[in-house]
């Protein structure tokens, strides 16, 4: 006796639209329920989103267990702030030579995913641009925290005039390419399974 099949439904751009979503979420400070803060100024972003981008932000989070929480971060710069928490909603940052040795350090401190290893490999000429939108804060369950280094650092950073770190560690690809490069992997999906 056959067993009846099922369906499954595949939704190829499931993972674009989330993220943009959540991009729209941080820029219109909805729903944010953490606060960045180092140099007397603040970021506000998703706990969720520090989380799932960084052990060393999970554990932190984990142990405050508060609403709304302030993590202070001493010896770190707010610009880096606004690039680490670029690069964990969008994947992608824009940072001048001179400034990508420091970003590296940093997010090997903060135990950033990949992004560390992806300023080490990649090479590229754009501009250095991050903006943010500091927002007063009433300051509950607070933490101070001195983020941890890492083992094993590399040293070299590539030497350009600019670098253009993206998880896409070859080219920034458009919406439609995507969407339809998802789509064909679906299509693949279905024959394999035939």
């Amino acid at each position: 006796m056959e067993e009846p099949v099922g369906i499954q439904v595949i939704r190829p751009t499931h993972a674009l639209e989330l993220r943009h979503a959540i991009n729209q979420k941080l820029d219109q400070q909805q729903l944010v329920d953490v606060t960045l803060s180092c140099e007397g100024r603040q970021l506000k972003c998703h706990q969720v989103i520090l989380a799932a981008s960084s052990p060393f932000f999970a554990e932190v989070l984990q142990e405050m267990k508060a609403t709304n929480p302030v993590i202070h971060l001493h010896g770190v710069k707010f610009w880096e702030v606004e690039a680490i928490v670029k690069f964990m909603y969008k994947g992608e940052i824009t940072a001048t030579h001179q400034n990508c040795e420091q970003l590296k350090k940093t997010a090997e401190k903060l135990q950033i995913n990949g992004m560390a290893e992806l300023i080490i490999g990649n090479s590229g000429a754009t501009n250095y641009g991050v903006s943010a939108k500091p927002n007063a804060i009433m300051k509950m369950g607070t933490s101070s925290v001195q983020p941890k280094a890492t083992k094993g650092s590399k040293k070299a950073v590539q030497k350009k005039s600019s670098v253009t770190t993206t998880a896409s560690k070859f080219k920034t690809l458009g919406y439609d390419e995507i969407a339809r490069m998802i789509k064909e992997e679906v299509v693949e999906r279905k024959n394999f399974a035939k």
